[in-house]
């Protein structure tokens, strides 16, 4: 985990891996914010990546409040989201039902011009198909087959 790596006086690499190389995050109120708070002190400049991180940690523990509120540290900070930063949001958002959620991150990610991949239309579709909205998984199945480059 990044912020245990962090108190140990350790400076996680730039390669590290976006989808949790450092374990799943403690349940603990401020940890994502008291991690990335501890990068800059030690003079490593968080960035996409080690925001991903700790967002997707917090993703998997069902936290997105805290996941959203580092999203949103992220903008405060002009660091850029890339895709996966978002699809971790998307995906975060949908396994705890807030579809209503995902589907706006989703929209914010359209309107921004990025260039969407399978992973983050596959998570739509399911967060559609778990709600029972099958008519919209087919709408974005469709949309997603003129979008998206195999």
């Amino acid at each position: 985990m990044v912020a245990s790596t962090v108190m140990l006086g350790l400076r996680p690499e730039d390669q590290n891996n976006p989808f949790g190389q450092f374990g799943p995050v403690k349940h603990e109120k401020g940890v994502g914010a008291s991690a990335t708070s501890s990068l800059w002190v030690m003079g490593v400049a968080p960035n996409v990546r080690s925001y991903t991180i700790v967002i997707n940690g917090f993703c998997k523990i069902k936290m997105v409040d805290e996941a959203i509120n580092l999203f949103n540290e992220m903008h405060s900070r002009k660091i850029i989201p890339n895709v996966v930063s978002y699809t971790t949001l998307i995906d975060g958002s949908c396994n705890v039902g807030r579809l209503e959620d995902a589907l706006e991150i989703f929209k914010d990610l359209l309107v921004k011009g990025y260039n969407l991949n399978v992973y983050t239309y596959t998570i739509i579709i399911k967060g559609f198909c778990k709600t029972g909205m099958f008519d919209e998984a087919l709408t974005m199945l469709s949309k997603w087959k003129t979008l998206v480059a195999f």
